[in-house]
């Protein structure tokens, strides 16, 4: 097969010893490339064909042929704009499609792929095609040598699948526990708990879920009282306070379907919960972070506390910016004092700490949410909330089940060994969330290999240097440095913010969609000499009349990665300057783009 493909194709050895077909060097990885004119009309049979038989399954020609037509099909309705996930019964109806569309399944509208950009909503793709990556704050593109990895995993999985020689829950249980590893011991592993779900912003419907169930587990009464306290609003998921209140977030559910935003997930009287959010800074951009901001929401916690309610508090390591809010030890304090009556939920979605503070956080009675889908860099989005040991029991020792309409959310594997839920026809397996998870666990493996002093001392000293880049560059820029903000229990990942947001300031100021429009503008390729950059999205921040917005690149956990292995040849200083150069093409790119969108061109 593999010498029927060289008779007329570019055919090249991958690092993942695989061989592709090629065009300009680069491996096809869009599958709808081979229904070209380019390609005969057997390539892509052919290939695929190949594909299966280079995994350690012995496939015969009728489920080779099976498998084939399947991703075909498959293929053929993304390029005429058609809903992919048509039987949600079969859960190999999701598997059997070509890897970079089933990385964007089982998600919300954020996930989706555009069939003509072959991008999702933040410009970023489950396919690598990118030049310099700086979005690990926002969403990010897969590496072409991730990709090519968990492609050959995909085709292992499809060919097993197959033979019927998939034992679906031992497979989604054995990556939920390495998950689990990257950031809790095996001591304590026994005592705590975690449940996976799509992204970081479907985590909030089991936080609120948490808090209805202390709530009768203290007061055993029908109506049942919860205030859900978002620290850091604008800085957080833009999803983040709709799904705390029990509602929907997005367009678009995880099993495929459409929904109507800000609608409410279930109609229960006997629930009542109430959201209540702050926000990061004020109308200068200060982080409201003084002591008497902070004793009045501890105040407002009291009220809400003594008219029995159960709070649910969001305490956000890292926000959008990279700011901790409230304090630290304003978090402790609450937790203290309230004890039971306050579910204290570590929002650490950004992942920008080291995995041992979270095993902190579990200790002081918090839950944590953590993603894989920023810092480490994994295909965008994928979730998790840590449990610790006393909401573990909770969730287990309660009678009240999550309603059967959170079955859109939550597959069979992700939450079922902890959290009780309602009789339903819907069982169905995310095979889109296990292969977002199985990209991140790949990049997390790598960055748990690095010493931590390298990590700390690489962010800190890049962190510095593109700064001062930032302040150098043709526009006069308000970098917000605000490091002194993060936890005094040191957990931060080295102390030094590996997102750095800037305020570039023009008269008028740029608007938040001119920002985006150059947002855009960073991923697409003007001419052939063109680089094909990714940055974080902006982000408000400042909030009455006059608002103002900021622009960020973000260190991820590939890129420190990437500059340790250069190590094994060349020295730190090095790697440093081979990244920095690449920062100072993104950001000429930048500036040349805010020079365009001034002068109106």
């Amino acid at each position: 097969m593999l010498d029927e493909l060289r008779k007329n194709n570019d055919v090249r050895l991958m690092k993942n010893g695989v061989y592709y077909i090629c065009e300009d060097g680069a491996p096809v990885l869009n599958y709808l490339q081979f229904f070209s004119k380019n390609y005969s009309e057997d390539t892509f049979e052919r290939y695929i064909s190949y594909r299966l038989d280079s995994t350690s399954r012995d496939l015969d020609l009728a489920q080779k042929s099976f498998i084939i037509e399947k991703i075909r099909e498959k293929l053929i309705r993304f390029k005429e704009g058609q809903e992919l996930v048509t039987d949600t019964a079969s859960d190999e109806d999701w598997l059997y499609m070509p890897t970079f569309l089933l990385l964007s399944q089982g998600g919300d509208d954020r996930s989706t792929i555009d069939p003509k950009t072959l991008k999702n909503k933040y410009h970023s793709s489950t396919l690598p095609f990118y030049d310099y990556q700086r979005s690990s704050c926002t969403s990010s593109s897969v590496s072409l040598e991730t990709y090519l990895h968990m492609e050959q995993v995909h085709f292992e999985l499809m060919a097993a699948t197959a033979l019927g020689d998939v034992d679906k829950e031992s497979l989604f249980h054995n990556q939920r526990d390495e998950i689990f590893s990257f950031f809790v011991s095996s001591m304590l592993k026994e005592k705590v708990s975690i449940l996976s779900t799509p992204s970081g912003t479907d985590v909030e419907f089991l936080c609120t879920w948490l808090g209805v169930i202390r709530h009768q587990e203290i007061f055993d009464q029908k109506q049942k009282k919860v205030s859900v306290f978002v620290n850091g609003d604008l800085e957080v998921g833009s999803g983040t306070k709709l799904a705390a209140g029990l509602n929907h977030f997005s367009g678009r559910a995880p099993l495929g379907h459409e929904l109507t935003k800000g609608e409410a997930v279930i109609d229960d009287a006997h629930i009542d919960v109430n959201v209540e959010s702050f926000y990061t800074r004020d109308e200068s951009s200060n982080v409201y972070n003084s002591a008497a901001s902070e004793q009045k929401l501890y105040n407002m916690v009291k009220e809400h506390v003594e008219d029995g309610r159960v709070v649910v508090f969001h305490y956000v390591h890292a926000s959008k910016t990279g700011v901790c809010i409230p304090s630290y030890d304003m978090a402790i304090k609450i937790k203290t004092d309230f004890k039971d009556k306050v579910v204290m939920v570590v929002d650490a979605a950004q992942m920008r700490l080291t995995s041992d503070s979270v095993e902190q956080y579990l200790e002081l009675g918090m839950n944590v949410i953590v993603t894989g889908s920023k810092f480490i860099g994994g295909a965008p989005f994928s979730g998790a909330l840590l449990l610790n040991e006393h909401d573990t029991r909770t969730f287990v020792e309660t009678k009240l089940e999550l309603p059967a309409q959170y079955d859109q959310y939550f597959d069979q594997y992700g939450i079922n060994d902890i959290v009780k839920r309602e009789a339903s026809s819907r069982a169905w397996c995310n095979w889109g969330l296990f292969m977002r998870w199985e990209v991140a666990v790949h990049e997390m493996r790598q960055f748990a290999s690095i010493p931590l002093e390298f990590s700390n001392l690489f962010i800190y000293e890049w962190g510095k240097r593109v700064e001062k880049m930032i302040e150098s560059g043709k526009f006069k820029v308000n970098i917000l440095k605000e490091s002194a903000l993060l936890p005094s229990d040191d957990s931060s990942l080295s102390q030094a913010n590996s997102i750095i947001p800037f305020e570039i300031e023009t008269t008028p100021a740029l608007t938040q969609d001119q920002l985006k429009k150059i947002h855009a503008a960073m991923t697409v390729k003007r001419t052939p000499e063109d680089i094909i950059c990714e940055i974080g999205q902006p982000v408000q921040i400042s909030t009455g009349d006059k608002k103002r917005f900021a622009l960020r690149v973000a260190l991820g956990a590939k890129n420190v990665t990437d500059a340790y292995r250069g190590t094994n040849s060349y020295s730190f200083n090095d790697c440093l300057e081979y990244l920095i150069n690449n920062d100072q093409k993104l950001l000429d790119k930048l500036f040349e783009l805010v020079e365009e969108e001034i002068n109106g061109k």
